[in-house]
């Protein structure tokens, strides 16, 4: 059903060409009570009935029109003294319909879809913080030197790292974010929004005690084993917390060694260049260095309480 209402002319007479398909057409001219600045009328029209409301108005004078139908196809025109005619500006807009897309390799980083949570809407805007989530098992997210897939790649974050949130923008499909490591390494780069989730503000490390007497924030023992030898099952460790699952980690074998790992951006590597694998089991993280050493890392040791 299309209603037309309320058709208003800024004058005292005026010519009123009644379209080729109206119903019925009402005239009303309108008067003010005395003393009054306004007025208010009422009515009733179906399918494509007129009402043509006529007043008069001095040249400068600004007349507001409030309009409140029951039916949103009701609408009304304000024609100028002479006019037969309304001109009006219209506009379209269609907005991105979003939806989460299957995950897929986060090495792709190729523009998808943003979620429609944890996402900052132009620059500046969202969390302080991101944490990497949603890739693949064993795959890593790219930081790229710039918003885009054919970016060069600067390093690769793995799940769980946190990152500094420096805004985000749309790029073409999808969202970019610029972000920030934390720690030592302050590095700067750009990775596909649609793996990153709020993090909470990571702790102040400085605020991390140290073991009296020693450099570490934390001193104990983990379980660990050698590959042929059934008799060791704990070494002691301590670890160097940086924050926001940065640490580093000394662990002495029996006879006196130290094996040092490295845990920076949810990856774990050994200084000494020794392979390092990783297996995730609860709230702890299996590592094995050289295929003959592996310890049992709580995630507490790494994080703190």
């Amino acid at each position: 059903m299309r209603v037309l209402v309320a058709a208003v002319w800024l004058m005292t007479t005026s010519v009123f060409t009644l379209p080729a398909n109206a119903d019925n057409v009402s005239a009303i001219n309108v008067h003010f009570p005395e003393g009054a600045r306004s007025a208010s009328y009422s009515g009733t029209v179906r399918s494509y009935d007129t009402v043509k409301y006529t007043l008069g108005a001095r040249a400068g004078q600004k007349m507001p029109v409030s309009f409140s139908p029951d039916n949103d196809s009701t609408y009304h025109n304000v024609i100028a003294p002479g006019a037969d005619s309304a001109t009006f500006t219209i506009g379209f807009r269609i907005d991105t319909v979003t939806r989460q897309a299957p995950i897929a390799p986060a090495n792709d980083n190729k523009p998808v879809a943003a979620p429609k949570s944890d996402f900052a809407d132009g620059y500046g805007g969202g969390p302080d913080f991101w944490r990497v989530a949603g890739i693949s098992d064993g795959d890593a997210l790219n930081l790229r030197s710039s918003p885009s897939a054919d970016a060069p790649v600067v390093l690769k974050l793995a799940t769980g790292a946190v990152v500094r949130n420096l805004g985000c923008r749309p790029v073409d499909a999808g969202r970019w974010c610029k972000v920030q490591l934390l720690g030592d390494s302050d590095e700067v780069g750009w990775v596909n929004g649609r793996f990153l989730r709020e993090a909470e503000t990571p702790p102040d490390p400085t605020s991390d005690a140290l073991v009296a007497g020693t450099p570490y924030h934390a001193t104990g023992r983990i379980s660990c084993r050698f590959k042929g030898d059934a008799s060791v099952t704990t070494c002691s460790f301590g670890v160097i917390r940086k924050g926001q699952g940065e640490a580093d980690i000394d662990i002495t074998f029996p006879d006196g060694f130290v094996r040092k790992l490295v845990f920076s951006n949810g990856k774990i590597v050994a200084p000494d260049g020794a392979s390092v694998t990783i297996r995730r089991h609860d709230d702890n993280t299996n590592v094995t260095v050289n295929g003959t050493e592996t310890f049992v890392i709580p995630d507490v040791i790494v994080g703190g309480s």
